[in-house]
């Protein structure tokens, strides 16, 4: 076992983030484990970016063709 210590911020965003029946290490552990595998961080990435609205028209036209062919 280890001592740490985190700042009041810190120890807030973790309270937020643990559930009632998890310890502290449990979250922590949790956490590192989906630290790279976590994509909400690219949630947004493309907003307001031309590409996007690239992305955004070419499928609205394949589903509208699509329709079509039926």
């Amino acid at each position: 076992m280890k001592t740490i210590s985190l700042r009041e911020e810190t120890y807030n965003h973790l309270i937020a983030l643990k559930e009632n029946n998890e310890s502290f290490s449990d979250l922590i552990d949790d956490l590192l484990k989906t630290k790279r595998n976590d994509f909400r961080k690219y949630f947004g990435a493309l907003k307001g970016n031309k590409v996007l609205d690239e992305i955004s028209e070419f499928s609205k036209i394949s589903r509208q063709q699509a329709r079509q062919r039926r």
